[in-house]
């Protein structure tokens, strides 16, 4: 019921049986949503309820409006923060030096709960959890406070080949250098898919691991950045004819943003980042990520 009775659906509901006598109560714990407001659709009803320390009640129109503006101006925040954060690491202004080789793949994870209602979240469960938190394809990285919050970088002598930070109020930025390389075909510049899907997807999920843990609660906002990328070609090991990939036209792609609602599973976050994959792919001319099959499954298992 509270799948299905509800628009839009609610995030992050706890339901527990707790033994009482000869029986059990049901005790069912509604956070505090990240993006009201919200009206019950059970049996044709059309009705927006809202809560306050006084018990729920029908909003009125002023309400409403409030709610609604402020749903926006929190989305705004998200997509602003986004943009920041990516003009930086394109002007080489990233967290921590990175390696001076093209191509940087940058997800952001960013809960909606920094945007519209900011609080700290527990660092020190955050640095507890470093191994759930490392860089992308990193075999030795250190964690450290920051003045930004915790960060976990890649180790190197001079520069790093990738970082995560996360922010105090819970927003997270993981970097990878150097995801350029050569296609072995004819030498020109090129984005290795198979790398950027199965990376993207592994950490994402190791991070939501770590968001559970440390109390971020969801909805997540997943986007994926490709930066210095222009002129190169996708390759992947299921393509055969690299003569058909066009060069990527733009220096800096930001993917779609995805809306992940739940502490997903592997499987159910490679299924849901598929559209973003599929607007990399696009850029490269074809209809989507050769790396799903005809029932659209993930097939790359590394």
């Amino acid at each position: 019921m509270i799948q299905s009775s509800i628009q839009p659906r609610l995030t992050g509901v706890r339901i527990r049986a707790v033994s009482a006598g000869n029986g059990h109560i049901i005790v069912i714990k509604v956070p505090a949503s990240w993006n009201p407001p919200h009206r019950v659709i059970f049996k044709n009803a059309n009705r927006f309820w809202i809560r306050n320390s006084n018990g729920a009640h029908e909003p009125g129109i002023h309400e409403l409006r409030v709610l609604f503006t402020s749903t926006a101006t929190a989305r705004d925040r998200l997509k602003a923060f986004r943009e920041l954060r990516i003009a930086k690491i394109a002007a080489g202004e990233a967290v921590v030096p990175l390696k001076p080789d093209r191509g940087r793949l940058v997800l952001h994870l960013l809960p909606y709960q920094a945007f519209s209602n900011p609080s700290p979240v527990d660092l020190k469960l955050a640095y507890q959890n470093f191994n759930s938190l490392a860089p992308m394809r990193s075999a030795g990285y250190s964690p450290n406070y920051t003045f930004e919050g915790f960060l976990n970088a890649s180790l190197g002598t001079k520069a790093s080949s990738g970082y995560v930070q996360l922010f105090r109020n819970g927003e997270l930025e993981s970097v990878k250098a150097a995801t350029v390389g050569t296609s072995n075909h004819d030498g020109t510049p090129s984005c290795p898919a198979d790398f950027i899907e199965n990376q993207v997807i592994k950490s994402a999920f190791a991070y939501l691991t770590a968001f559970k843990v440390i109390g971020i609660s969801p909805p997540f906002f997943a986007a994926i950045t490709l930066i210095d990328v222009r002129g190169c070609v996708l390759t992947s090991r299921r393509l055969s004819i690299f003569s058909d990939v066009n060069p990527l036209a733009q220096s800096i792609l930001p993917l779609p943003e995805i809306q992940i609602d739940d502490y997903w599973s592997e499987e159910q976050v490679a299924s849901q980042l598929r559209s973003a994959f599929d607007a990399l792919w696009n850029a490269a001319g074809f209809p989507g990520s050769q790396n799903f099959d005809d029932e659209g499954k993930w097939q790359l298992h590394p």
